[in-house]
């Protein structure tokens, strides 16, 4: 798809920033972590759809298919990540990236 590469770029980015503030901050008692999330059933997905020439339910289903859970994530799953790790009762979740991703790993490291 076009312009994967700087979304990955990006990821990455987002990604080293979350593990880096992750140590820096922790002796300040403040934790830092990330959400990655994969293919999410938003309107963004028309875009990607239009990018393809295909239908929303076409792109919708091709994502599907290259997650091992045979579906993609809801917007409620992702805020349901954040939530999880913006809990107080976690305080030794430091630079930790959550995927939400239905097993899909969209960049490798």
């Amino acid at each position: 798809m076009a312009g994967r590469e700087r979304l990955l770029g990006v990821q990455g980015g987002v990604i080293a920033l979350a593990k880096s503030l992750g140590l820096e901050l922790a002796p300040l008692g403040i934790a830092v972590n990330a959400v990655a999330p994969g293919a999410i059933d938003t309107p963004l997905l028309e875009v990607d759809a239009a990018a393809a020439g295909v239908s929303a339910e076409e792109i919708r289903a091709r994502y599907a298919a290259q997650a091992p859970l045979g579906r993609i994530a809801t917007p409620e799953e992702v805020a349901a990540a954040v939530a999880f790790l913006a809990d107080e009762r976690l305080p030794t979740l430091v630079g930790q990236i959550l995927h939400v991703n239905g097993g899909t790993t969209r960049a490798r490291a």
